[in-house]
This record gives structure tokens, sequence and C-alpha cells, in this order.
């Protein structure tokens, strides 16, 4: 359409707009009227700039699609409007606050609570797995903790189906809150299962837990980077009130190689629900520590300097023997 949307503008002659909810770099989110229903709702509309690209729409409408396919409590619930002037997703409207809002500042939540939600989002992902979705886009932000105890999984935008070729975060550059919690797998560019989704939701916890990231590095690239190479601090070591047991959980549910953690939420849910049944196997002292991050222009340059070396050598021995 060529503009942004503004306060008191009726979209397609149904969605009143009625204020700012959220504002991110790609996108903005709108409280609205339906004026046809009369109920509140929430309006993501891309910023103009976005609008027209390719990969940015196709990103927008498998946001849309994959959701609204998906029928479960604690899944954000999509409403499609029969037609549409632009692109934009209209949901349910959500009283509450996201997770990454509650646990700011690096604050812990008591351990029944963080292990109760990632009960509960055990069970929205096995559901959501069942379908053959895997959201690979797991994070405090993307989980909405609702004034009336319930929780909504959201932001489908990188999921992905069977049916569906994968599409990769716009690289380690990309957004903080996404890297934080990917999986050692993306950052090697494999394509994502079960295995992945459980892995960002063992991050969760682990954060929950100590009140601190696996892979606290400031620089994106670093923690990303790191992940692929060592492991975490033991939790126990960041908070002596964890049991073995579930120390034992949450190493299990981020090990480095899928073929180590849970092979799905069902398996992670269990032990998490019978810690007392889980086998200490001392996953905590057998943590290696990552190896120093080089950014790959460092390397590259190095590799250019080696080459180079030899030809300046070579060039040098015949302009000398030519002066002879």
């Amino acid at each position: 359409m060529g503009y942004e949307v503004e306060i008191g503008e009726v979209l397609d002659e149904r969605f009143k707009i009625t204020g700012l909810l959220n504002e991110g770099g790609m996108a903005r989110v709108f409280r609205a009227t339906d004026l046809n229903t009369r109920s509140e709702v929430a309006v993501k509309i891309p910023l103009m700039q976005f609008e027209s690209d390719p990969t940015f729409f196709r990103q927008f409408q498998r946001e849309e699609s994959i959701a609204a396919s998906l029928d479960h409590p604690h899944v954000i619930r999509i409403i499609k409007p029969e037609a549409r002037s632009r692109p934009y997703i209209v949901t349910e409207l959500l009283d509450g606050r996201t997770l990454d809002s509650l646990m700011a500042g690096g604050l812990r939540l008591d351990l029944p609570s963080a292990v109760g939600l990632i009960i509960r989002l055990c069970d929205v992902l096995t559901y959501i797995h069942r379908q053959g979705v895997v959201h690979r886009d797991l994070k405090p932000g993307n989980i909405m903790c609702c004034a009336d105890g319930t929780l909504r999984l959201f932001d489908f935008g990188l999921a992905i189906t069977p049916n569906q070729k994968q599409v990769a975060p716009s690289g380690l550059k990309g957004d903080l809150g996404t890297l934080v919690y990917m999986a050692p797998e993306q950052v090697r560019g494999k394509r994502a299962d079960a295995r992945t989704d459980v892995y960002a939701l063992g991050s969760i916890l682990y954060e929950m837990a100590t009140g601190q990231r696996p892979f606290p590095m400031e620089d994106q690239e670093e923690s990303a980077m790191a992940r692929t190479t060592g492991d975490p601090i033991a939790p126990r070591k960041l908070n002596p009130d964890l049991s073995p047991e579930l120390e034992e959980i949450i190493l299990r549910a981020i090990a480095r190689d899928p073929e180590l953690r849970y092979p799905n939420c069902e398996t992670f849910k269990h032990d998490l629900e019978n810690p007392h049944a889980v086998g200490v196997t001392g996953l905590a002292d057998r943590l290696t520590a990552p190896r120093p991050y080089r950014p790959l222009t460092s390397l590259a340059f190095k590799w250019l300097l080696f080459a180079t070396i030899p030809l300046i050598a070579f060039a040098l021995l015949l302009f000398l023997s030519r002066r002879h």
C-alpha cells in the first residue's frame, strides 16, 4: 500500500487500529477492534520496507499458515479475514507477559514453577511435533504467560513441516534472541527436528533455573559457535539448590550431539515429572569448555597471509636474481 499504518485506521473495513502493542525491527503489533465481532484482537503488520521482500513475505505467510493449522489451547489462535489489502496477521489478544520479561535482569524462577512451565511446554510441543511441525525458534520472547494462568506459544515464522524447505535465520548476524537458544545443528546449517526444539526448551530451563543463559557471551557469533565446540557451566555451580537429577535432565536436554539428547519432548517431560527415577551418570563432571572463538574474518586473513608469503618471497628472489 506504500504507507505505514496509523492509529485510528480501519483495515479492510473490519479491523480498527486502536494502539501500538509492540514494535520490532521488521514488524509492529497493534491492538485493534474487530468491527464484525466487537472483540479486541492483535494485528501484526510488517514495516513498509519489508512488505515487498519475497523472503520476508514467505516467512510471514508461513507464520500464519502453520499457526492456523494447529489447534491447541497453548498455541496462539489465528483469525483469518476474508480479504486483505496488505500483508498482516490477526490473532487473539493476550493479557499477560512474555517469559523474557519475567526473567529480565537474570531473575531466577522458583524451581517448581520453572519445571511446571517446561512440562506444559513439552505438552504443546509434543502436539506440534505430531503434526509434523518443528518450531525452530523457541525462546522466552515467544512464550506468553497469560494472566489467567494459561500460556501461549507464538511466532511460527521459522517453523518447518516435512514438505517445506528449511528457511534459515538471517545468518549469525541475525536476531540475538533466536541465536542464544539455537541448537548446535542449527548453527551448522543442518536440518532441524524435534530434538532441536528439545535443545531450546532445555536452554530455557537452564536459564530459569540458574539466572544465566547456557552460553552468555555478549557477542552473538561467539555464543552461537561456543555451543558447537563445548558445553556450558554445570547448572549446580550457578545454583546449588538444584538437585543432581534436575541437573542431569537439563544437561541431557542441551547435549551438543542430538543423538545424546532426549529424542522428543515426551521423554523430556517424563524425566521432569519423575526426577527420582533419573539415573545420575555424571554428565556435569564430563563437560568441556568451548574452544576459544576466532571470527571467520580473522581466520580468512591468516590463511590469506600464509598463502601470500611464499608468493612474496618468490617475487623477491626473482627480482634479486634479475638485478644480478
